[in-house]
């Protein structure tokens, strides 16, 4: 059934407690629950190239004021920078980290809330970060397309394909006897496991999951070597017109149950019965949408 039609059926079934705002922010609190879950319903397909384009640029004479909540540079910024990320801006040794949002020609923007804790001269130095990724910013559906965004909720794994054993990446090779190994090569497959950290996003439109490489490993500058098994939100139910992301076979039983443990609990302090359903329900529901979603969803393989 459609989001409107829902929210009709769960206020029948409540006797018209809640209004039907208060309904529809239940019920996309609870598809973000069941879809926080490595779910293929919120996976992107294909897998998404991680770009970690990193530059170093210096700082313009005179547009760098403390407080200002932008960057400039005097060089145009490069198309392969991560269309958000961080900044390290160096001067008189001393390096601050800053936040960007966005970029265009020769200024970073920084983010919502983020200034310039100094003023900068042109011996400034600004470089982008390679080893601190933010995920939105830096997964791209192919190697030339930097317009396809996500809201990304989590990245599960990054890898990168190998064509032989001998195959090495880009920015020096695979030190399988390091101490933090930089990529570790999967037995009878094509793909090599890279060593990094996840930050998950903590709420929609946050835009803060995070790709977190090993410092001992610099990922080096690449848009073609890496890949990312990742997850994003769903579309948030803001309205009634935005359609429900979980399949309809599922809105009577495990969406149903989803909102009703949460009712059930908030007023009462237990929620016994609608929280066995809805592990019921939610176990169908993983089992029938992962099934056969494995290692298909990845990209082609790369011609070397």
């Amino acid at each position: 059934m459609n989001t409107g039609a829902f929210v009709t059926f769960l206020q029948n079934r409540i006797n018209g407690e809640y209004s039907r705002a208060e309904i529809l922010e239940m019920v996309n609190n609870a598809q973000n629950e069941i879809l926080s879950k490595e779910c293929a319903l919120v996976r992107i397909i294909p897998d998404p190239y991680v770009h970690t384009g990193s530059a170093s640029y210096t700082g313009h004479t005179s547009s760098n004021a403390s407080g200002a909540g932008s960057f400039t540079v005097n060089e145009t910024i490069a198309a392969t920078v991560p269309t958000s990320g961080f900044l390290l801006v160096t001067e008189s040794a001393v390096t601050t980290k800053y936040e960007y949002v966005s970029y265009s020609g020769s200024v970073f923007t920084l983010a919502n809330g983020v200034t310039l804790s100094s003023s900068y001269t042109s011996s400034a130095t600004a470089t982008v970060d390679a080893f601190e990724l933010i995920a939105s910013g830096a997964l791209f559906s192919s190697i030339a397309n930097r317009t396809t965004q996500w809201d990304i909720r989590k990245v599960q794994r990054v890898y990168a394909f190998a064509s032989d054993d001998s195959r090495y990446l880009s920015y020096g090779g695979a030190d399988i006897n390091s101490y933090r190994p930089d990529v570790m090569k999967n037995a009878n497959s094509y793909d090599w496991e890279v060593s990094v950290d996840a930050v998950e996003s903590q709420e929609p439109d946050s835009k803060d999951a995070k790709i977190i490489f090993w410092r001992e490993n610099a990922p080096g500058v690449t848009t073609a070597d890496y890949m990312a098994e990742a997850y994003r939100w769903p579309d948030q139910l803001t309205v009634e017109t935005v359609a429900i992301t979980i399949p309809a076979r599922f809105h009577t039983n495990l969406l149903y149950y989803a909102v009703l443990k949460d009712i059930e609990y908030e007023e009462y302090g237990s929620a016994d019965r609608p929280m066995q359903l809805y592990d019921k329900y939610l176990k169908e529901f993983l089992d029938e949408v992962n099934r056969g979603a494995t290692t298909e969803q990845r990209q082609t393989l790369p011609n070397w």
